[in-house]
């Protein structure tokens, strides 16, 4: 039998560290610990990643409670039973709250609308994400406000500089004046009224200028629609009034960095372990990934509150009041606990 302590072990080393766990094995046996075998230890990882689902099913529901949430996806391989040898590209949709320092991975084996309307089924607020289609699809018919990524809009122009040197650096450069401004609220310590009135004396005038910019050069009709230049003009042009959102509010990123950089980890898992043994495992990896993230994001010991957190499942029932359980929410006398000195 393994105490909760090996199997939080366990649980950071892949999540965080992103150590397959044939590797976690070999380490465990380098120790002197030579009785456990690699399938106990896939089945612990499997069934803790199981026994925290409700509590991730609470961490989802709280962050779609919120006005603001960011959103993004990313794939993964697993395995199929009914092809043996062959791996599914199934995708981990993310959802992260930037007040709260909430991130939620929710698995499901395909990227389209369905999947979208299960991940923010009854949200009703303000959803960022890149310029994925199927969110302006699902904003449409479920009537959130979606507002778009001011980095996606960049790169854009950024990739497309060689084909026309000046219309690509006008761009980047007043973007760059946009991006001053997030860094100079930020030294500051500029709280959501105090930034708010910044970007909308210093901000809002520039995004202005670049809508009409953008407008002129789509009626010149200078660049072919399909050559780089003129996609990056036509994708900022159309999306510019969710781009230029965020600079009404103080509250809302300019872009989808915080997010993109919660994804990071799952991309240098994939690389070590390279897919998930089978769907119901992807659903635990993806709750798991949940929980070690939020943990992280919070600034906490993963290891210490992992430890505590499989203690507190294994004692008591995840009902509603177990929102308490996760970083935001938990009374601070404990939370410090957590918090290495």
């Amino acid at each position: 039998m393994a105490d909760e302590s090996l199997i939080a072990y366990l649980v950071v080393e892949k999540i965080l560290f992103h150590t397959p766990i044939y590797r976690f094995n070999k380490k465990l046996k380098q120790a002197g610990i030579r009785c456990v075998k690699e399938n106990n230890l896939r089945n612990w990882f499997n069934t803790a990643g199981h026994s925290l689902r409700p509590l991730c099913e609470l961490l989802k529901e709280e962050i779609l409670s919120s006005g603001y949430v960011q959103a993004d996806e990313s794939t993964i391989k697993v395995l199929v039973k009914d092809k043996p040898g062959s791996a599914h590209r199934g995708y981990m949709w993310l959802l992260h709250q930037p007040q709260t320092k909430l991130t939620s991975f929710n698995y499901h084996p395909s990227r389209g609308i369905e999947a979208a309307k299960e991940l923010i089924a009854g949200y009703k607020n303000i959803l960022q994400t890149d310029g994925y289609k199927v969110y302006e699809k699902l904003a449409r018919e479920l009537k959130f406000l979606l507002i778009f990524c001011m980095a996606h809009a960049r790169r854009k122009f950024f990739e497309a500089r060689d084909t026309d040197p000046p219309t690509a650096e006008y761009f980047l450069s007043r973007v760059q004046k946009l991006y001053q401004i997030e860094r100079r609220a930020r030294d500051e310590g500029m709280n959501e009224e105090q930034r708010m009135a910044l970007r909308k004396s210093e901000a809002v005038p520039i995004l202005e200028e670049l809508h009409v910019w953008l407008k002129d050069l789509i009626l010149q009709q200078k660049h072919l629609p399909n050559s780089p230049m003129g996609k990056a003009i036509a994708y900022s042009y159309k999306r510019w009034e969710g781009l230029s959102a965020y600079a009404q509010t103080g509250n809302i990123e300019i872009d989808n960095n915080l997010i993109e950089n919660k994804v990071r980890p799952l991309a240098l898992g994939r690389k070590n372990y390279l897919f998930a043994g089978s769907h119901e495992y992807a659903v635990n990896l993806a709750c798991l990934y949940s929980i070690v993230g939020t943990a992280n994001n919070h600034g906490l010991n993963v290891q210490r509150y992992m430890t505590w957190l499989f203690r507190k499942v294994a004692t008591s029932k995840i009902n509603k009041e177990a929102i308490s359980w996760l970083p935001h929410k938990m009374p601070q006398e404990l939370l410090s606990t957590f918090i290495d000195q």
